[in-house]
């Protein structure tokens, strides 16, 4: 499977991949960002998460992916929203965007050609939002994940280009950074929020299978992983159990290009 496809894993991506919380978005508004009239394209929407949570507040939301499979679930959840089938880097522009988002999907993509697309795309003084969120280690049922994983030699790697090494700001590579600033954005907020989620073993599990490195695995491994994390758990509705999560965010205002 091609590194960042999620197709395989459509259902359990729709059924098992949570929403940052609803705090974000009064962050949002403290920050100056009105959602309600707003012209949105959402990069990478996938499922379109993010992309009902922006259109449930007023805005204008036309959600992005290359795959027609997440795309398919997109439209049967949201019916308001617009949503096209193409690449970041080349999806056609209809007219300026006040904003364009991007969630747990910036590592993806070529950076410097989405960088070069959506300078185009952006109305005068538009925002760019780049969010990520993760769970964290410091919980028993991550740790088992682990262990599990390591057993079936499932290389747990981190997506994409959140692999780079060297100096993390806010959560990203630094490097993000220097390119943002050298192709005119400019960092109006950055910031992150710590945040817990719940989950049974069933659920946890779904929303390992869709994770980018099980992704990667092959159908085999995850349901090998699925079986013994539920027989590690005690079976799919046992217990809940707390997962700690935190999410990242550069809010970046459109000037002009140094380059």
């Amino acid at each position: 499977m091609k590194e960042g496809d999620f197709s395989e894993v459509a259902g359990d991506y729709a059924a098992y991949r949570d929403m940052i919380p609803d705090i974000f978005f009064a962050q949002l508004e403290e920050k100056g960002v009105v959602l309600a009239g707003r012209r949105v394209i959402d990069l990478g929407c996938g499922t379109g998460l993010l992309t009902r949570a922006l259109a449930s507040r007023g805005a204008a939301v036309t959600g992005i992916d290359p795959s027609e499979d997440l795309l398919d679930i997109a439209r049967k959840s949201d019916p308001v929203s617009k949503y096209r089938r193409a690449h970041a880097e080349t999806f056609p522009i209809e007219e300026p965007a006040d904003l364009i988002t991007v969630l747990r999907a910036w590592h993806w993509f070529d950076r410097t050609a989405v960088l070069r697309h959506i300078a185009g795309a952006l109305a005068a003084k538009g925002m760019l939002l780049v969010v990520n969120s993760v769970y964290l280690p410091e919980s028993p049922i991550v740790e088992c994940t682990y262990r599990i994983a390591r057993s079936l030699n499932i290389a747990m790697k981190a997506a994409g280009a959140m692999a780079i090494e060297g100096k993390r700001i806010n959560g990203f590579p630094a490097v993000w950074f220097d390119e943002w600033q050298s192709w005119g954005f400019a960092v109006h907020h950055a910031w992150e929020h710590d945040y817990q989620l719940t989950f049974t073993p069933g659920q946890w599990a779904g929303k390992v299978r869709s994770v980018s490195w099980m992704a990667a695995a092959g159908v085999q491994k995850r349901e090998a992983v699925t079986r013994e994390l539920l027989e590690a758990l005690g079976g799919r509705q046992s217990a809940e159990y707390s997962v700690p999560h935190k999410y990242s965010a550069v809010l970046l205002v459109w000037s002009q290009p140094e380059i």
